[in-house]
């Protein structure tokens, strides 16, 4: 019996100053900008954003309990990021995935699990998108896609704030990944249209 009031003490005193340490380290949520660099200029008349992802309500995804949500981040990118610098054909940037998921982590078990922090979900973003170029008759004249999945596991016993900081931190990372990889893929695969 007191050996087992000794450990149901001893995971109290660990979780509790876990739980108190976790809140001193969160911070405020991070605000995606993606006016830091110069816009990418494209030679086209008009730059036009699409998106042909819907999202679903269904698990694993869980993009209605996040914010900003995946296609929100990437539509906010081309707004902020493309720009139209030029007197004919079209630039079309198009949303063809946009998910995250949280997939449930079994834990440990014995002594081991109760005195432990252990990942509680493993979250997963995807991001890919379509950017094309298209004569004024709607004809492809050149384009590539990007795609880019990233993966972070979320401890258990964490809090509102932290989650939503876990998920700025996550989603902040991915864009930038994103960015690096269009920018990538224009000199790559489209240098004729940038300006």
């Amino acid at each position: 019996m007191r050996i087992a009031a000794l450990l149901l003490t001893i995971v109290l005193l660990a979780t509790g100053s876990t739980a108190c340490s976790d809140n001193r380290d969160a911070k405020p949520a991070v605000t995606l900008d993606f006016t830091h660099g110069s816009p990418i200029l494209l030679d086209v008349r008009v730059a036009e954003i699409d998106s042909r992802y819907i999202p679903t309500i269904q698990p694993p995804n869980i993009e209605r309990s996040v914010a900003p949500t995946p296609q929100e981040a990437l539509i906010k990118w081309a707004q902020q990021r493309l720009r139209s610098d030029g007197s004919e054909n079209i630039a079309r940037f198009t949303i063809l995935d946009a998910p995250v998921t949280a997939e449930n982590l079994t834990r440990a078990g014995g002594l081991k699990g109760m005195l432990t922090t252990e990942s509680a979900q493993r979250w997963t973003v995807t991001l890919e998108a379509q950017l094309e170029f298209l004569d004024d008759a709607g004809t492809r004249l050149d384009g590539f896609t990007t795609k880019v999945v990233r993966t972070r596991d979320l401890k258990e016993g964490t809090t509102a704030d932290q989650r939503s900081q876990f998920w700025s931190e996550m989603i902040a990372a991915t864009m930038d990944e994103f960015d690096a990889q269009m920018q990538s893929g224009l000199r790559q695969y489209a240098p004729r249209w940038v300006r």
